[in-house]
């Protein structure tokens, strides 16, 4: 990203709560005007940490974070005119929907005629031109989001901070609230600074997504690159589904590289990291990117990556479904699951228990990380 179009940057950012432990360790990243950034990770990664350094309820312990070219670590949180949206709505329960809207404009010292008008503009544009005499109590909670995202945007913030904003809504009004809020983004044209541990969501929503683990970014890329493209063994088991398989490198060439499973079956996978010979490695193969086949219908010439696996049990799960195989380790003797996801768009395979089918994949969609990573 060049240099003229950051908006947002992060420039060795470290924040320990005891000074002893680091939450945040050397966080670097840039974001331009009108970005979609999602932090993403597990429960206490430091993701929400950095936001709540972006909001000014943390302080910095090393490092600066820069808004518009211009350090903002010393100001106050509000000073940094910054919105911002909770999960748990955080709105005034003794105010209505209108005044809860108008609280953050009176506090900016707007015209009462400059206010109003704003308030009908965003009441209409949240559809709740209809419950601008509500409380929140009279509300569902797609509703109190509604008003509280509205809230965060009413007064025209440059950046908004959204902290598990939809983490308390149910599955269907979760994505109705996820459709809306990146619709209300490309309109607007704010810059927003995401947090969840969804990684559906992260998926949907995201012009970009960076990674967390131990508070350190694993990966920051768009959505295509993270999920085709891993860096290395964590963001590929965290984004998303993955086979992982266990193995050593044969060798190596740009293109491909030959490895020895724990089962001593040789495979082909796709070049992304340097190995050496013998090095251990974890083989990654997505669920959707795994093809069956009756084992009568095989040929070396439509199956790249032969691969006997046994059938155990399936799940129907409306769109897709889940097929469970068992693999033997013959270095452990024990038996391994590999998933493969089929849509349901043809009669599924009629299979029973201990069949033998052979799973085959494209070099392209397997990849292997050192073990160490």
């Amino acid at each position: 990203m060049e240099s003229e179009q950051t908006f947002l940057q992060f420039n060795g950012i470290k924040k320990s709560y005891d000074q002893h432990q680091l939450v945040v360790k050397d966080f670097n990243l840039n974001i331009a005007a009108g970005e979609f950034v999602t932090l993403l990770g597990p429960s206490g990664s430091g993701k929400t940490s950095v936001l709540m350094l972006v909001a000014g309820f943390e302080g910095v312990t090393s490092g600066d974070i820069l808004l518009n070219g211009h350090s903002i670590k010393r100001l106050a949180p509000h000073e940094r005119n910054i919105g911002m949206v909770f999960q748990n709505y955080a709105l005034f329960p003794h105010m209505t929907v209108s005044q809860n809207l108008a609280y953050p404009l009176k506090v900016r010292k707007w015209s009462t005629k400059r206010r109003k008008q704003q308030i009908n503009t965003f009441l209409d544009m949240i559809e709740m031109t209809d419950f601008a005499h509500r409380y929140p109590s009279q509300l569902s909670g797609g509703q109190k989001q509604r008003v509280a995202l509205a809230r965060a945007l009413i007064f025209e913030p440059n950046l908004v901070l959204m902290d598990e904003p939809l983490g308390a809504l149910d599955k269907k009004l979760r994505e109705q609230m996820q459709l809306e809020i990146t619709q209300l983004h490309k309109k607007l044209k704010f810059t927003v600074l995401y947090v969840t541990h969804d990684q559906e969501e992260a998926l949907t929503m995201s012009n970009r997504i960076a990674v967390f683990n131990q508070g350190i970014v694993q990966q920051c890329d768009n959505p295509h690159i993270l999920y085709e493209q891993p860096s290395n063994a964590f963001v590929a088991d965290f984004i998303g589904e993955n086979n992982m398989l266990k193995g050593h490198c044969i060798h190596q060439n740009k293109q491909e590289t030959r490895v020895m499973l724990s089962n001593n079956h040789l495979i082909n996978v796709n070049t992304n990291q340097a190995l050496q010979p013998n090095q251990a490695c974890l083989i990654s193969i997505r669920p959707e990117k795994i093809t069956m086949l009756p084992i009568k219908e095989t040929t070396d010439e439509i199956s790249p990556n032969p691969f006997i696996v046994s059938f155990s049990f399936k799940h129907y799960v409306g769109d897709c479904i889940r097929y469970y195989f068992t693999l033997n380790d013959k270095n452990t003797n024990k038996e391994q699951t590999i998933i493969v996801k089929s849509l349901n768009t043809h009669h599924p395979l009629s299979l029973a228990p201990k069949d033998k089918v052979q799973l085959t994949w494209s070099v392209k969609h397997a990849h292997a990380f050192p073990c160490d990573t």
